[in-house]
């Protein structure tokens, strides 16, 4: 049976008090984590077995208690474990590391392993696995049920925070693996979605049913403050601040006020694209931008006096796209996951380091989302929400994808954000040729089109994802490849998807009839 070890050792519990104090700022935090993270180690390596061995000291030789062949593996689930990893490392130097990464499956709600690099002797090895909170269970569950298959000698998994329904679901599933707390939390599963649905009903925050509007009910909005929140908590704490975060943090709470003052008064375009030009000339400022693009014959065009022009359209195109596919439950969150995941995939292939943490955080925060906005959604994420996310990506493709030197570069972006970057094409193309303004709605996006021809909410929801993840399967595939032939499947995909959505109406400049795609339920 799984035994529950809470660590009563007074350096620990002085320590997490500090911690959990709200006047801790995000330097001591990190500072704080590391130490009990060398604490609890200390703690958790107690029945470590000592054999006797033979050892020449200057003077004579003699028999000496050193650890029986015991071989270590330290496994910190991303993104919050690494925050514990090198107070560990301090006291195992010779442990060899690990990592492991879920998202859950939209459909099926099931943990999907994105990234799992573990030891290549696991089978030798003790693995020690690491998460600073164990709130619902349900990540570090999943992800020892992943590490099992891989066959390692023994699990143990240590947190620094442990709630009693986390603990319980981890005895529950896995009776075999014994948990290391520094301290138990009633308060733990408190997330922070409720809350914000709460909040907005209470302020008004709320989207009413109308002519454009799908939902046939008064839902709560500003979801996005949720999103934010899951987003820059971890950002603050457990990465350390450099220009490129304090640009994301800045950049990202003024899209944050911006959203918000939208979704609850409704501002004017002009205003709102002025606003979101701000945003991204406050990443500039902190020299998030696009300096070169990759010639694909050689070299680099660098941009020069053009680079910051070129930057804002970028971030506010990629804003506005986010932004403008946000029709149906769980639809802008689904595909903003697929993608920030996709650019996390091809980071992790060129080596970066900031962009796929950045892409990791962004996905959990919108995958946590997600639980309350897919249809029947109980909040909506609002502009607040889906300028936000837009923004994040923006930057998170400034600092990745668009920062390598390889030559089909440009391409992985684009076919990340296929569906949205296409989609707000096409509605452009659409209001130009019916002399309506590029700004005003209409019922011509790619999820107006799918409940026109019958499809319910979900279905239409899913049938994009399933489109989102395989473009970004192959952004994945051609990075590795040479330029020439991702050239010709980049321009054959997007040939496809065009073909695709001439088919189901979207590519049509006529406008069809106002209502007839809503889902009537």
């Amino acid at each position: 049976m799984s035994e529950l070890h809470v660590m009563e050792h007074p350096l620990i519990r002085h320590k997490i008090a500090i911690m959990r104090d709200k006047n801790t700022g995000p330097k001591e935090f990190r500072e704080l984590a590391d130490e009990v993270a060398t604490l609890m180690a200390y703690e958790v390596t107690r029945d470590m077995p000592l054999e006797d061995v033979e050892i020449e000291t200057p003077i004579t030789k003699g028999k000496f208690k050193m650890i029986a062949g015991k071989k270590m593996g330290i496994v910190p689930i991303l993104r919050a474990g690494l925050g514990m990893l090198d107070g560990v490392l301090k006291l195992i130097p010779a442990a060899r590391v690990g990592h492991i990464g879920l998202y859950r499956d939209p459909d099926t709600l099931e943990a999907v392993e994105y990234y799992c690099k573990l030891p290549t002797d696991v089978e030798e090895r003790d693995l020690l696995v690491v998460d600073p909170m164990l709130a619902t269970g349900n990540t570090a569950m999943e992800a020892i049920k992943f590490i099992k298959k891989r066959n390692p000698r023994s699990i143990k998994l240590m947190v620094l925070v442990a709630a009693p329904d986390g603990i319980k679901k981890i005895q529950d599933a896995h009776p075999d693996i014994d948990i290391w707390t520094a301290a138990l939390d009633e308060k733990l599963n408190v997330g922070i979605t409720p809350v914000v649905i709460k909040l907005a009903n209470r302020f008004n925050f709320v989207d009413k049913p109308g002519k454009r509007k799908i939902n046939k009910k008064i839902v709560a909005t500003a979801g996005g403050t949720a999103i934010y929140l899951a987003f820059m908590i971890p950002l603050r704490f457990f990465i350390p601040l450099n220009q490129t975060i304090k640009g994301i943090i800045i950049g990202g709470s003024f899209m944050l006020v911006l959203g918000l003052l939208d979704d609850k008064l409704e501002i004017s375009a002009p205003i709102k694209f002025g606003g979101q030009i701000i945003g991204a000339l406050i990443l500039i400022f902190y020299g998030v931008k696009i300096n070169f693009i990759t010639n694909p014959f050689g070299g680099f065009i660098y941009l020069g006096i053009y680079t910051i022009p070129f930057t804002v359209f970028w971030i506010v195109s990629i804003i506005n796209t986010i932004n403008l596919i946000d029709g149906l439950d769980g639809l802008a969150a689904g595909v903003s996951i697929i993608a920030v995941l996709t650019l996390f995939a091809v980071a992790l292939q060129e080596n970066q380091l900031v962009a796929p943490m950045l892409a990791v955080l962004l996905a959990g925060s919108c995958l946590g989302f997600l639980k309350y906005n897919f249809n029947p959604a109980e909040i909506f994420m609002g502009d607040t929400g889906s300028m936000f996310i837009g923004y994040i990506i923006a930057a998170v493709s400034i600092t990745g994808a668009l920062k390598s030197a390889a030559a089909v570069t440009i391409f992985v972006p684009m076919l990340a954000l296929a569906v949205p970057i296409l989609d707000t094409t096409f509605a452009i193309i659409r209001r130009v040729f019916n002399d309506r303004p590029i700004g005003e709605a209409d019922h011509g996006h790619i999820h107006h089109r799918l409940l026109a021809i019958g499809m319910n909410q979900k279905q239409a929801v899913i049938s994009v994802y399933i489109i989102s993840a395989f473009l970004g399967t192959v952004a994945f595939i051609i990075n590795g490849i040479k330029f020439d032939q991702a050239l010709i499947i980049f321009i054959a995909v997007i040939l496809t998807v065009i073909y695709g959505a001439k088919k189901i109406g979207i590519f049509s400049v006529e406008l069809p009839q106002e209502g007839c795609s809503l889902e009537d339920n």
